[in-house]
């Protein structure tokens, strides 16, 4: 039931990973069920398929590792016919969200390298971990701030609960940025 509770009508529901997995877990051995994670399948394509079509007892397709290695559904095309290379796709970063970035700033961000991520993985984030709170040039109370800081406390109990179950050998560990975001 809590499950339902988070799908309608519910945008923040479908993320809620823990009460669809327990649901699953109740129905479905834990053997049947695999966790697979965006973070890897963005920085290491291969190896997720190779895991997967393990877990499902297929043989390995031969990939090609060129179009394997593209991302698809970036920023500017939602489609698999715009494969992009890791290199053109720009990461999202929380100055240029505010739009308060001058070009010469967006320069000097996008030739630093990126850290810890949370999101998208492989340097590729929706967001820096380490610039929670940073943006319009170091405010901690701008709007952009504050729905994060509340969308993190939603999110973070669940999560850990993510966490115990990974732990315990349950899921695959999740992305170590997650557990840095929330704890």
């Amino acid at each position: 039931m809590e499950a339902q509770c988070y799908a309608r009508e519910n945008f923040f529901g479908w993320s809620v990973y823990d009460v669809f997995l327990e649901n699953y877990l109740s129905h479905f051995p834990q053997q049947q069920v695999m966790v697979l994670y965006t973070d890897d399948l963005a920085s290491q394509p291969l190896e997720v398929f190779r895991r997967v079509e393990d877990f499902l007892g297929v043989r390995h397709h031969q990939y090609d590792e060129v179009r394997s290695a593209l991302i698809f559904n970036s920023r500017d095309c939602y489609n698999w016919k715009c494969g992009k290379q890791k290199e053109e796709v720009q990461p999202l970063t929380l100055d240029s969200i505010d739009n308060t970035t001058t070009a010469t700033e967006s320069q000097q961000q996008q030739q630093q390298p990126q850290s810890t991520t949370t999101g998208a993985g492989n340097g590729m984030a929706l967001m820096s971990v380490e610039n929670i709170g940073k943006s319009n040039n170091g405010n901690r109370n701008s709007a952009f701030t504050q729905a994060t800081a509340r969308l993190t406390a939603f999110y973070r109990p669940h999560m850990q609960r993510l966490f115990r179950w990974a732990d315990r050998g349950i899921i695959a560990q999740p992305p170590a940025a997650w557990r840095t975001a929330y704890g």
